[in-house]
C-alpha cells in the first residue's frame, strides 16, 4: 500500500480514535463527499502526551482537544505526530475523503524522534508500525550518501544529519 496517498470512504457516524498517523509523517485531508469532524489534540505538553501515550483510551485531564468541520472542497494539513481524530455526521450519510502524507525538510529532526517514539508506543497510531522501518531505511541510505561526500550535507543540514543518526543510536 502506498501511504503517500490514499481515499477513504465511510458510512455515516464512522469514526477514529484519537491516534497519531504512522511513520511521523505530516498529513493531508481533504474532504470530497459529506462533512466531516476533524479534531485533534491543542499543543500538549510532555506530561499530557506522555499520559496519554501510556493510557490511549483515557482521555487527557488536561489539554483542549479542537474540532473543525471540512467540508467538501476543503483540505487541512496537520504537522508529525498530532494526536487526532476525524469523524462522519450520523446524519450526514457517507464521506469520501482524500489523504496523504508527506515529509518535509523541516520536519526531520521532529520526523525521526517520532518514529522512535511510534515504535515505543505502537498502539498510538491506528495503522501497522512496519513502514516506519522502510522510511529510516531510506533515510539512512540518503544520509550514508551524504556522509560518504556527495555534497548535499548543506542542503539536509550538518545537524539533521547528526541528530539522524545519534537518534538511530539511542
Amino acid at each position: 500500500m502506498d501511504s503517500t496517498k490514499w481515499v477513504t470512504i465511510a458510512q455515516a457516524g464512522a469514526h477514529t480514535d484519537p491516534h497519531r498517523d504512522n511513520a511521523g509523517l505530516g498529513t493531508f485531508l481533504t474532504c470530497h463527499q459529506g462533512n466531516i469532524l476533524f479534531g485533534w489534540l491543542d499543543q500538549p505538553n510532555g506530561e499530557i502526551l506522555g499520559s496519554w501515550k501510556n493510557d490511549i483510551d483515557k482521555e487527557p485531564e488536561q489539554g483542549n482537544y479542537r474540532v473543525i468541520a471540512l467540508q467538501p472542497g476543503q483540505t487541512v494539513y496537520f504537522p508529525p505526530g498530532l494526536v487526532h481524530f476525524v469523524c462522519r455526521e450520523r446524519e450526514g450519510g457517507p464521506t469520501l475523503l482524500y489523504g496523504g502524507h508527506v515529509l518535509r525538510q523541516r520536519d526531520l529532526i521532529k520526523w525521526i524522534n517520532i518514529c522512535i517514539d511510534l515504535k515505543h508506543f505502537p498502539a498510538t497510531t491506528n495503522e501497522s508500525t512496519d513502514e516506519i522501518d522502510k522510511w529510516i531505511k531510506a533515510a539512512a541510505k540518503i544520509f550514508a550518501e551524504v556522509k560518504r561526500g556527495s555534497g548535499d550535507e548543506q542542503f539536509w543540514g550538518r545537524d539533521v544529519i547528526e541528530h539522524f543518526w545519534q537518534a538511530l543510536k539511542a
